[in-house]
């Protein structure tokens, strides 16, 4: 089911902060899956598979449930859902609350992932050059190199 938003007040709160992940494809893909979380208010699900900053401490069994993690949790389950493109951003990314928006914003009231229906409570906008940098780059890296390890 969609919730539209027919109102003609806005209310829209930027949160979050600023990024600095490592130019590593799984710190890359931690932080992604850090975005997922923080949108679908799961991130205590994924506990330290989103610490990015110790992207070097992940196994070999971590990179794979990493990996296992950011292909169902794909931005195809996401994007026009919580997530929307807008490429005249300041940001890669911007989080956004929503407490009154305008009647041109239709979002997913859930959305099912995995067999479990996933309650949206945020959106995120973003720039494809943020999805090609945090999520099809690095996977296409670390099951490259998952492959490698055996």
């Amino acid at each position: 089911m969609a919730l539209s938003f027919q109102q003609n007040e806005i209310g829209i709160k930027k949160i979050g902060v600023t990024a600095n992940v490592p130019q590593n494809p799984f710190a890359k893909l931690m932080y992604y899956l850090g975005c997922v979380g923080s949108v679908l208010e799961i991130s205590d699900e994924f506990g330290e598979l989103i610490k990015y900053e110790r992207y070097y401490a992940l196994t070999l069994d971590e990179k794979k449930k990493l990996i296992t993690l950011c292909y169902l949790f794909s931005p195809d389950v996401l994007i026009d859902k919580c997530w929307f493109e807008s490429p005249n951003m300041d940001d890669s990314n911007d989080f956004l609350e929503l407490t009154h928006v305008k009647n041109t914003l239709v979002c997913a009231e859930s959305i099912m992932i995995g067999g479990r229906n996933r309650r949206v409570a945020k959106i995120m906008l973003f720039k494809r050059s943020w999805l090609q940098n945090n999520y099809l780059t690095p996977m296409r890296s670390a099951c490259s190199q998952i492959q490698d390890q055996g």
